[in-house]
């Protein structure tokens, strides 16, 4: 994964430099107009892909997973300078351990150990562009998308011992996502490639309904048996134990986003 990113940052500086290249040359706007060419027209597709400026920091943060994988976004010219976008962000990672325990060998009281972690996220980004610079070099736009998807955390731990007893514990996560980005851009045509090197600042709103764990234990013994429910709350100082609870987060940020854009035709 971090060999597939810094190839992916790698390149755009590469094919900068061309563009410097091109500006600084006598080339004049081609009144021609091309199916795949410098410039798209309406009835022109491209497909985009995307990084940001937090996920690269994040990447050569050795305290931090980089998880995050390119966005990629599909983008369909309704007329010349109006653009329909369709992102797509997805994440999962799931481990799985299950194994019969001999106490003999192991030296405890475990016969049994069944371990289960999954993390998922599935965003949708539907947007709109309306872009402005009619040059063949260089394509100013604005722009809105809105963010959409659900994160899904689950983690479950079972344990069986010698004397017959039981503990089983889950924490479950369901929260639907929800945001809001505008974003100022622009991209470079290549040369006379469908390739453009993008540059966005945008600004985000990112909101998070159910953002709460839910927890079930339960331990059974010799003439013992135990079961809780519960909920926590994510970023909780004081770490409290909730009978029930509503939970939702708002948070705005700012970021800037780099892009790779190949055009194409039907």
């Amino acid at each position: 994964m971090r060999q597939f990113l810094m190839f992916l940052l790698i390149i755009p500086g590469l094919l900068l430099a061309n563009v410097v290249k091109a500006q600084l040359s006598d080339r004049i706007n081609s009144p021609t107009t091309f199916k795949v060419g410098t410039r798209p027209i309406a009835g022109n597709m491209a497909i985009s892909i995307g990084t940001s400026y937090r996920d690269i920091e994040d990447f050569f943060d050795e305290d931090k997973d980089f998880e995050a994988l390119p966005i990629v976004t599909f983008k369909y010219y309704n007329s010349d300078d109006l653009v329909i976008t369709f992102g797509i962000k997805e994440k999962n990672e799931k481990v799985v351990r299950t194994g019969d325990i001999d106490p003999i060998v192991d030296g405890g009281l475990l016969t049994l150990k069944e371990y289960k972690k999954v993390e998922s996220e599935f965003m949708i980004v539907p947007g709109v562009e309306k872009h402005f610079l009619g040059s063949n070099i260089l394509d100013v736009y604005i722009g809105a998308c809105v963010p959409l998807g659900l994160v899904r955390d689950v983690l479950i731990d079972k344990e069986n011992y010698t004397d017959g007893g039981k503990v089983e514990s889950t924490a479950i996560k369901n929260s639907f996502a929800y945001g809001l980005d505008g974003f100022v851009g622009v991209q470079a045509f290549i040369a006379d490639l469908p390739l453009a090197l993008g540059l966005e600042f945008k600004i985000s709103g990112m909101g998070y309904r159910g953002k709460k764990t839910k927890h079930e234990y339960s331990m059974t013994a010799v003439g013992t048996a135990v079961n809780q429910t519960y909920y926590t709350a994510d970023d909780d100082p004081d770490n409290l134990l909730f009978k029930d609870l509503k939970s939702r987060t708002f948070e705005t940020s700012s970021d800037i986003r780099f892009s790779l854009n190949y055009f194409f035709g039907r």
